[in-house]
């Protein structure tokens, strides 16, 4: 539809002066996206205390580095990975708790529907396992990507929830940031896909067959990358020209009138950009503050939509007002972190059955199935 189109039909496509007036950093978006970011570096930086204790002892506070912990008995290998699974194990059994609690599951297509999903994402699991799990550089790289949709599409709820988003035009608005999310994750595509092909070409430990061979031995990293990064980059500035035509203003329009998001996705290119220097716990960063930035979207909207009468049920009170969502996550964290705590310091390497629950690699299972899960219809 044309810009005259849009108008004749009542509609505009200029940012309301409300939203137009006010700075992106004041934005609820935003501000949402920041403060769950600096909730993410506090809980890192305080995993990171825990790594350092648990890996030398309390000789850390002298500077005494001269023996560790054996490896199968330290709790904190890595300061972003285990708090990633205390916060991510309580994310994951609440959210599917609330989606079989919710309204919507009354449907009989909402119940069909999540039956289906669980059959593909018991599926994907299976492949997963099948061609390697995190042990195969492949399959890991298709599982961040995996969660980067499903993140990215949250990030867009979350935009129109907060009323950021421009009421006119909703549908066209749907569709803009459908485009947007793509061309974000094609960008992170075109990024990563050189990099972790560049690693399984010169690390023989992360060879891997697909990766390795995607791109001609004798390419240098540079050249790999612009072949992949550049058109990318052209596909997404003919992409936004497009949609600007619509707009007014142009591309400069187009930034005022989504600006919140723009700014929550650049925010988001700049964390997980850090995953091409300093590995994995950049993505294990941004997939933690995934899980916090829920917890206070959460709290958002307990707040603004309170119970109409007191809860009737423990369980009504724990999903329908902040006090009670607060202890039940509260409540889930702390019982995986004494679940952690028990598989690692008292069974280390043995613990396959507690494994299951807050292992390393079941994780990655339990992550699958939330992703899959989450496509049901909201």
């Amino acid at each position: 539809m044309s810009a005259s189109g849009f108008q004749s039909a009542g509609l505009s496509l200029t940012a309301p002066p409300a939203l137009a007036s006010i700075g992106a950093f004041q934005s609820p978006t935003v501000r949402s996206w920041l403060r769950a970011m600096a909730c993410t570096l506090g809980l890192i930086g305080l995993a990171a205390l825990f790594w350092g204790v648990d890996k030398y002892g309390l000789r850390v506070f002298a500077l005494d580095f001269s023996s560790i912990r054996p490896s199968d008995y330290r709790m904190f290998k890595n300061p972003t990975t285990t708090p990633m699974r205390i916060f991510g194990i309580p994310h994951f059994f609440i959210g599917f708790a609330f989606l079989l609690s919710s309204r919507r599951m009354r449907e009989p297509k909402n119940k069909v529907q999540l039956a289906v999903l669980t059959v593909v994402g018991i599926g994907f699991c299976l492949l997963f396992r099948r061609v390697g799990a995190n042990l195969n550089i492949f399959a890991v790289f298709i599982f961040y990507f995996y969660f980067l949709i499903h993140g990215f599409r949250d990030d867009a709820h979350f935009y129109k929830t907060f009323g950021d988003m421009p009421r006119e035009a909703a549908a066209t608005h749907d569709r803009i940031l459908i485009i947007l999310q793509a061309l974000q994750i094609g960008l992170l595509f075109s990024l990563f896909w050189p990099t972790y092909a560049h690693v399984a070409s010169t690390d023989i430990r992360r060879a891997d067959p697909i990766l390795s061979n995607f791109f001609p031995a004798s390419w240098p990293f540079i050249l790999k990358l612009g072949s992949m990064f550049i058109p990318m980059v052209i596909v997404t500035l003919f992409a936004l020209h497009r949609i600007a035509r619509n707009v007014d203003g142009g591309l400069a329009g187009l930034w005022r009138l989504h600006r919140p998001l723009f700014m929550v996705f650049v925010l988001s290119l700049g964390v997980l950009g850090l995953a091409m220097f300093g590995g994995p716990g950049a993505f294990d960063i941004w997939v933690l503050m995934h899980f916090v930035a829920w917890y206070f979207f959460a709290l958002y909207m307990l707040d603004r939509h309170p119970p109409k009468e007191p809860p009737k049920s423990t369980w009504a009170w724990m999903r329908t007002t902040r006090p009670g969502f607060v202890t039940l996550h509260t409540g889930l964290v702390i019982l995986t972190a004494l679940i952690l705590t028990v598989s690692v310091y008292v069974f280390g390497q043995k613990a396959s059955a507690l494994d299951v629950i807050v292992g390393k690699e079941a994780f990655y299972y339990w992550t699958i199935m939330h992703v899959t899960w989450s496509w049901v219809p909201r």
